[in-house]
């Protein structure tokens, strides 16, 4: 148990740079999280966009029937973040859970070979990370603000942000659908974050600089990083994720803090 909690500190501290952790799944199989299809998709994204965002969902929920063409992704986001739409204060503070479903560059400390599902909701000065140990039944999430750079060009990517975490918790329950048991956790740090990309549906972030945290047992986070420079990560909207399904926002309806 021990071991599990170390775990999970060590999972929730890598949200400290605006990127949340996929985590570890061990109950619940794929096919009961995704009665959706990929297939339906709204036509009025950009080209790439729509491509990127299809792979990326049908990749993460049958990894053996749609593998993904690293070349092809990567030029699909370099396409999007060399020429980005004007951006909108609602791409980042909408208040939807964006799921993490692609990564590159140095392989983050958080990113262990799972299915389970993670990702950040951004309001209108705060964040909420939220990362699956085992399903929507067992996991962490912490809440944090967030502030622009005072020379960001609030009308177009890129943009810099600074994230602080203030506070986080693990939450457990027998059924997501109930208000989870929540225990808190004495975490904190702050890192820097830049949004290459963003729309309603997609967004691609990616952290400046190598970040550190504060709070882990047995002064681990004296050496530990939990993102490199330029980790870069692709996260879509949750109701992109689950079109046409209802499960989504019922299995994560308890992780706001």
């Amino acid at each position: 148990m021990l071991l599990r909690f170390i775990y999970a500190a060590l999972v929730l501290l890598s949200a400290l740079n605006g990127c949340a952790p996929l985590s570890l799944n061990l109950l619940r199989p794929l096919t009961a999280r995704f009665s959706a299809t990929a297939n339906s998709i709204d036509r009025d994204l950009q080209p790439a966009e729509h491509q990127l965002s299809t792979a990326l969902i049908r990749n993460h929920f049958h990894p053996t029937r749609h593998p993904l063409d690293s070349f092809e992704i990567d030029t699909l986001i370099s396409s999007l973040i060399t020429s980005p739409p004007p951006f909108s204060p609602s791409y980042l503070s909408n208040k939807k859970l964006y799921l993490s479903l692609y990564t590159i560059g140095p392989k983050p400390l958080w990113k262990p070979s799972s299915s389970n599902l993670a990702g950040q909701e951004y309001s209108d000065k705060t964040v909420i990370n939220y990362s699956e140990i085992n399903g929507p039944e067992f996991y962490l999430s912490a809440l944090g603000n967030y502030t622009p750079n005072p020379t960001t060009t609030p009308t177009s990517c890129p943009l810099d942000y600074t994230v602080s975490v203030k506070s986080a918790e693990i939450g457990l329950t027998l059924d997501p659908r109930l208000t989870p048991l929540k225990l808190k956790l004495p975490i904190s740090g702050t890192g820097k974050l830049r949004v290459l990309y963003a729309s309603s549906s997609l967004r691609i972030l990616t952290t400046p600089s190598s970040t550190k945290g504060k709070g882990l047992p047995f002064g681990l986070d004296k050496w530990l990083k939990w993102e490199g420079e330029r980790t870069t990560v692709v996260q879509v909207c949750e109701e992109r994720v689950f079109e046409g399904s209802s499960g989504g926002k019922v299995y994560r309806a308890g992780y706001r803090i």
